[in-house]
């Protein structure tokens, strides 16, 4: 099993936050990390669950994606 821990930065589409997300990815694939930066790139605005189903399709295994909103933690898993 492969862990893959990265951050990056989005823009809420409902009040213009920029909201920094962690993800963690658990996976028995390979994954390169420039694949993963490149990727998240193109979330430069969204929604946290819109954001965690497109990297579960894209990616697949295991992820958490968190976050802190307005002062709200958020955790989604996709499995």
């Amino acid at each position: 099993m492969n862990k893959y821990e990265f951050t990056f930065y989005s823009e809420c589409p409902s009040d213009g936050d920029i909201i920094l997300y962690t993800v963690e990815i658990e996976s028995n694939e390979v994954i390169m990390a420039e694949e993963l930066t490149d990727y998240t790139k193109k979330f430069s605005k969204g929604y946290q669950e819109a954001i965690a189903d497109d990297l579960f399709k894209k990616f697949k295994g295991k992820q958490t994606i968190q976050a802190i909103h307005q002062g709200v933690k958020i955790t989604t898993v996709r499995k």
